[in-house]
């Protein structure tokens, strides 16, 4: 709902967000890739870990969805959209609807797929890391 606060669904990572560019322990990061669900989740993590960006919250509550990654600090969301589970119409007009009211609560959205994930990662950070900001 508009104006309601972000609240994790389940206990939030434990990490602290470090600034841009500091690494993270490799324990740190087993608590974050620990919580991905998919191979595409897994991978994108560790691109991130791999690119030393913030550790993002993942599979977390933000109104009434779960969303896979999470810079609450940065208001970003980042979805990763297989096509076995997101190439229906109904899924195509859900992910709208899940979309438009994650916006209307002050978040950004991107959503990446499996090949972008897999055959284009320089790019796929380059555009998180933006987001990101600095």
């Amino acid at each position: 709902m508009p104006g309601e606060p972000l609240r994790p669904r389940r206990r939030p990572c434990p990490l602290p967000t470090p600034p841009r560019g500091a690494a993270l322990t490799d324990d740190s990061w087993k608590a974050t890739r620990s919580r991905a669900r998919s191979e595409a989740e897994e991978r994108l993590l560790g691109l991130i870990r791999a690119a030393q960006l913030p550790a993002p919250e993942t599979n977390v509550r933000v109104g009434r969805y779960e969303v896979d990654f999470l810079w609450r600090g940065r208001n970003l969301v980042v979805e990763v959209d297989g096509f076995a589970f997101h190439s229906s119409r109904d899924a195509f007009e859900r992910d709208r609807e899940r979309d438009a009211s994650l916006i209307a609560q002050g978040l950004r959205v991107i959503r990446l797929t499996w090949r972008q994930i897999v055959d284009r990662p320089e790019a796929t950070i380059a555009l998180i890391a933006r987001a990101l900001g600095p």
